[in-house]
């Protein structure tokens, strides 16, 4: 059988959870998720995978979106499986949602930080605080133009357990699926670009696609596209051995 066949019929579940990475410990997970645009096929949309990355850029897993839904279906089935005691889910803002705010606590005894409130009431609320008179804050300086966002968050962390500074770096964890995963699905592997189409290809190669960047990480590529080419030269020994099989 052909391997793009393989590939349009292997189990999407499955092949994540064998090929991903263990939360457990973790400080924080980021979820977010992004269409592969090449996938569109006639009438069917493009396949859309909701993906969790840990604080330090290893993916945990990811799940397709079904059909005419959006990333909110699939919220608390992408993390179930998942030991996340003590972890602080982090998301956008199309999952500020009342079931969103539970699950974490109430199912998993983790906590949440989510960016961006988009209800209007929500909204209005937080902007009313008294911010002027805050005396806590914190400040990133980076190389680069000099910018300012106001960016609203709720969370179930109490300010004995945390502080603005891990507050800040939660926060900006949530940028982290988007600089170290799917920037390199998108560069690196073109993933726009793929033109496999049909089963659970779309999702089994963004999958392998995650694969391939946590091997490389851990192998200490900083560099995934640098990780790539080093492995290509000998394309019949230095996969297996990134992947530790003999």
């Amino acid at each position: 059988m052909p391997p793009r066949r393989v590939i349009g019929l292997v189990c999407r579940g499955g092949l994540a959870d064998l090929t991903c990475a263990d939360p457990a410990g973790s400080d924080s997970i980021a979820v977010d998720g992004k269409a592969a645009r090449g996938s569109r096929h006639g009438t069917s949309p493009a396949a859309h995978p909701l993906a969790a990355m840990t604080g330090d850029g290893r993916t945990v897993t990811q799940l397709r979106v079904p059909g005419r839904t959006n990333e909110i279906t699939c919220f608390a089935a992408l993390l179930a499986p998942y030991d996340l005691a003590g972890v602080t889910v982090t998301a956008d803002a199309l999952h500020t949602q009342c079931g969103h705010v539970r699950f974490p606590g109430e199912e998993k005894k983790a906590h949440y930080l989510l960016l961006k409130a988009n209800h209007l009431e929500l909204h209005s609320r937080l902007r009313a605080l008294p911010w002027k008179d805050a005396t806590a804050r914190r400040y990133d300086r980076e190389i680069g133009a000099v910018s300012r966002q106001t960016l609203y968050a709720i969370t179930d962390l109490a300010s004995q357990q945390t502080s603005p500074q891990r507050v800040g770096r939660l926060a900006r964890s949530q940028w982290t699926i988007e600089n170290r995963l799917r920037f390199f699905r998108d560069t690196t592997f073109a993933e726009d670009a793929s033109k496999i189409r049909t089963g659970h290809g779309p999702e089994n190669m963004a999958t392998l696609r995650n694969l391939a960047i946590n091997a490389l990480r851990a192998a200490g590529y900083r560099d995934i596209a640098a990780g790539l080419r080093h492995a290509s030269y000998e394309p019949f020994t230095r996969p297996l051995d990134l992947l530790g099989i003999a």
